[in-house]
């Protein structure tokens, strides 16, 4: 019965446009703290597998691919407003070193922090790189 009532939920579109929405709205949330999606998934009547796969296929990337560009968008705005060191920024969105997290920065939008900070020359962000495929907020700098 309880198969029954998922795949019930499962089949409903608007089911999981809620789901995903929600996901989406706590996957960009506490980005210092880690996200458990498998009981978030559990929580919502849904398998890890399946949610994962269905996210994937409609925003073009996995949850956590999506998590990763939500922590990349927030430095983006903290770098731009100059008060914040590169190392305070890397702990306030919760990487373990100033180093993972200009490593993934970098791996994210073409340049480092810094070069970032600095005004350099633009690189795609997240959303328009190569591997992307979801919508992502736009912070490059405007001038």
């Amino acid at each position: 019965l309880t198969e029954v009532h998922r795949q019930q939920r499962h089949s409903d579109g608007n089911s999981f446009d809620r789901v995903l929405g929600t996901a989406c709205e706590r996957l960009g949330q506490h980005l210092d703290r880690r996200f458990d999606l498998a009981e978030f998934c559990r929580r919502q009547g849904w398998g890890y597998e399946s949610f994962r796969k269905k996210f994937k296929a409609e925003l073009g990337i996995s949850p956590g691919q999506y998590r990763i560009r939500r922590r990349i968008d927030a430095a983006g705005e903290m770098l731009n407003r100059h008060d914040l060191s590169i190392r305070e920024i890397a702990f306030r969105l919760g990487y373990r070193s100033p180093y993972e997290f200009s490593s993934q920065f970098k791996d994210c939008t073409g340049l480092s922090p810094l070069q970032f900070r600095n005004g350099g020359h633009r690189a795609a962000p997240a959303a328009e790189r190569e591997d992307a495929g979801a919508k992502t907020q736009d912070w490059r700098r405007s001038k």
